[in-house]
C-alpha cells in the first residue's frame, strides 16, 4: 500500500494496526521535499507546505518528523493572507522553479498519480495495480485485506475522492 495521505495513514494506525506492515515504508512527498530543502539549502531554512489538505497539519506535527515542515497553510488561509496584504498573484513577477523537471512526479496528488509515477519509472515489477479513494472505500479495502482477499498488488490509497487535489480546502 502506498499513500501520501496522512488521513489514510492515521486510519491504518488507529483502526487497522495489523495492516501497518502493508504500508510502504516511505515518508510523504511533503516530508521528503522538506528534508531535501533543508539538506540542500540549509538546515535552518523554514519550510512551509501549502495545499488543500487539513491533515497535513497533523502530519507535520507528528513526532516522527516534526522538525521537517515548519508550517502548513491551506489554500483558504493563503488566499486570506494575500488579500490582507493586498497582493494580487497575477501581478507578481514570475520566477522559475529550482527543478522544473518534475513532470511525472507532480502527478501524485491525483487518483492513480503514484501508480503512474511508479509505472513511468518501471517500478511496478509485475504487480497488479489498484487505486482506491474515498474514506468508505478505504475502509472496505482494509476489511478485504484483513480477510485475505487482496494479493500481489500495488495499491494507491487516498481519503479524498480524486486524490489530494480534491482536499477539503481545494483551490477555487
Amino acid at each position: 500500500v502506498t499513500t501520501c495521505c496522512p488521513t489514510v495513514n492515521r486510519l491504518v494506525e488507529c483502526y487497522y494496526p495489523d495492516l501497518i506492515d502493508q504500508l510502504a515504508p516511505v515518508v510523504s512527498p511533503m516530508i521528503a521535499h522538506a528534508r531535501l530543502l533543508k539538506k540542500s539549502l540549509d538546515a535552518k531554512v523554514r519550510v512551509v507546505f501549502i495545499g488543500p489538505c487539513i491533515s497535513k497539519m497533523d502530519e507535520a506535527s507528528d513526532i516522527r518528523h516534526d522538525t521537517d515542515v515548519d508550517a502548513v497553510l491551506n489554500f483558504d488561509e493563503v488566499e486570506t493572507w494575500l488579500k490582507e496584504e493586498n497582493i494580487c498573484v497575477n501581478e507578481c513577477e514570475e520566477a522559475s522553479f529550482l527543478n522544473a523537471s518534475s513532470k511525472i512526479l507532480r502527478m501524485y496528488p491525483v487518483t492513480d498519480g503514484i501508480i503512474a509515477s511508479l509505472q513511468a519509472r518501471g517500478d511496478i515489477n509485475g504487480y497488479r495495480t489498484m487505486s482506491v479513494d474515498g474514506v468508505q472505500e478505504c475502509q472496505d479495502l482494509f476489511a478485504a485485506m484483513r480477510r485475505g482477499e487482496v494479493h500481489h498488488c500495488v495499491i494507491e490509497i487516498n481519503a479524498c475522492k480524486g486524490g489530494c487535489v480534491n482536499g477539503p480546502v481545494k483551490a477555487k
